[in-house]
Parts: C-alpha cells; structure tokens; sequence
C-alpha cells in the first residue's frame, strides 16, 4: 500500500515507458515511501505520538544498517 501510495501517476501505462515508471521510483517518490513508510509503521504503537521526524529517523537507523552505513 505504500509503495502504491507514494508513486505519482503515469500518462500512459500501457505503452513500455510507462509500465517501467511503474515499477521503478524515482528520488523523490523514494523519500515519500520512507515518509509514509514511517508514519504506517508505528501506528497503534507507543511510538505513534512521536514527531515524524524521529519516526523517519528511526526508519532511516533499520535502512542504513542494512548496508552497513
């Protein structure tokens, strides 16, 4: 759902552009899948209230390790 949430509409996807900006995000699309990622995250959780920013934050610290920066 968020994925599909942060993507911005197509012109045409049913010619082979399109179906590749489907499947692909670009940069910006990128940083709205992490904002949303972290809002959805910690719904009905302790950490619901916190500001988005500490939330981005705390997506951003599980991202990063993954690759070890």
């Amino acid at each position: 759902m968020v994925f599909g949430m942060s993507k911005q509409t197509v012109i045409n996807d049913n010619d082979e552009k399109g179906q590749a900006a489907l499947l692909r995000m670009t940069f910006v699309e990128f940083l709205e899948f992490i904002g949303r990622l972290a809002v959805v995250k910690f719904l009905e959780t302790e950490m619901e209230d916190l500001p988005l920013s500490q939330k981005i934050a705390y997506i951003l610290d599980d991202l990063l390790a993954v690759i070890g920066a």
